[in-house]
């Protein structure tokens, strides 16, 4: 994860601007915070975890704050941008925290999220099966259609969209070949035994593309 923040940062930078004030949701020991912070960023973070908001604490100290968005939220203002890295998926009430972070966005703000995809490519051969089902840890997995519903009744509208987001084209191009040819390979053998996939025990395979979608504040 370190190694996609300078991409990251570089996105914020982009859509709000050098001098934006950040709001990292989930922002666990706030890593990504450090990253916003060389780069210039007025930077605040919440978590549930207290033993990673207390390492927070040593750098940031009252900028990182551990509770439930909902219930801190009216103590912290409003933000340029909000990130939402790899957490839709773990909460057990995605369109509460979608319209807690709109709130917290100014007119034009933007919300930028990651998360696992459920309708692409490789779900389509693999159905069920890659690294965003795990539940009880993953309690939804999102279509593209699904989230920007979910954010339009938020009053937030995306912008840009990617289905498959990697640092850099190169990864995102081996990371296509692999689950590409581990699918088909996996769909052969299926094939090969006489075995129908919904009749097998439920297997996870730790293949999956993570969608990127950045929205604004109507």
């Amino acid at each position: 994860m370190d190694a996609d923040f300078p991409s990251k940062v570089q996105m914020v930078l982009h859509y709000a601007g050098k001098d934006a004030r950040l709001l990292d949701v989930g922002c666990g020991k706030a890593f990504f915070l450090d990253a916003c912070k060389e780069n210039g960023l007025d930077v605040w973070g919440i978590d549930l975890s207290d033993t990673a908001i207390a390492q927070a604490k040593v750098r940031f100290t009252d900028r990182v704050r551990v509770g439930n968005l909902k219930e801190v939220k009216k103590d912290l203002g409003q933000f340029d941008v909000i990130t939402l890295w790899a957490t839709i998926e773990h909460l057990p009430d995605p369109k509460g925290m979608i319209g807690d972070i709109s709130s917290l966005l100014k007119p034009g703000g933007h919300l930028i999220l990651d998360t696992g995809i459920a309708d692409d490519w490789l779900e389509r051969l693999l159905p069920g099966r890659t690294q965003w089902y795990t539940p009880p840890e993953h309690l939804f997995v999102f279509s593209q259609k699904g989230l920007e519903k979910l954010l339009c009744d938020c009053d937030l509208r995306v912008v840009k969209f990617d289905p498959n987001w990697e640092r850099t084209r190169g990864r995102r191009i081996a990371k296509n070949i692999r689950n590409g040819a581990f699918a088909v390979g996996i769909r052969a053998i299926y094939k090969i035994l006489g075995i129908r996939q919904p009749s097998i025990p439920f297997t996870r395979f730790s293949v999956g593309n993570l969608q990127s979608i950045v929205a604004v504040k109507k």
